[in-house]
């Protein structure tokens, strides 16, 4: 029998495996079941919640994926986490801009350019706002500014 420690890793690890596995199927809603068990075990583990806010959005949960996308977004993470709050913004403001909310898209895109730039996020973030004002510019100061 397992210790305590080690059969919660084994359910996390068994949780992500299944919603990979779901999600390459192209299963989004059973993918994002799995990934609720997975944070079960762990429930502020930063990958699997952003994993779960983008699976949620792919399924047209948005409440949810806005739910646990928010928490992502509200921790304190190390700095091999950062990533992933830095893009649970940048997916809140899109989600938020589906959603027909655009005054708080633009807000949570233009708080990606106030973290560290991770993977392109400052460039990914300010091209959205380029592209809703539709003249080129993010109005506002920009990282460049």
């Amino acid at each position: 029998m397992l210790a305590g420690g080690a059969q919660a890793e084994l359910g996390f690890q068994t949780a992500l495996e299944e919603a990979r596995e779901l999600r390459g199927q192209g299963n989004h809603s059973a993918a994002a079941d799995a990934l609720l068990k997975a944070l079960t075990h762990k429930p502020d583990h930063p990958e699997t919640l952003y994993k779960l806010g983008l699976a949620l959005i792919e399924a047209e949960r948005f409440e949810s994926a806005e739910r646990y996308l928010g928490h992502l977004v509200g921790l304190s993470v190390d700095a091999s986490d950062s990533r992933y709050v830095v893009f649970g913004n940048y997916q809140l403001g899109l989600l938020c801009d589906t959603l027909g909310r655009r005054q708080e898209a633009e807000q949570w895109l233009r708080h990606v350019l106030e973290l560290p730039d991770e993977f392109g996020s400052h460039q990914m973030a300010l091209e959205a706002l380029e592209n809703w004002n539709g003249d080129g510019s993010a109005g506002g100061e920009t990282a460049e500014d």
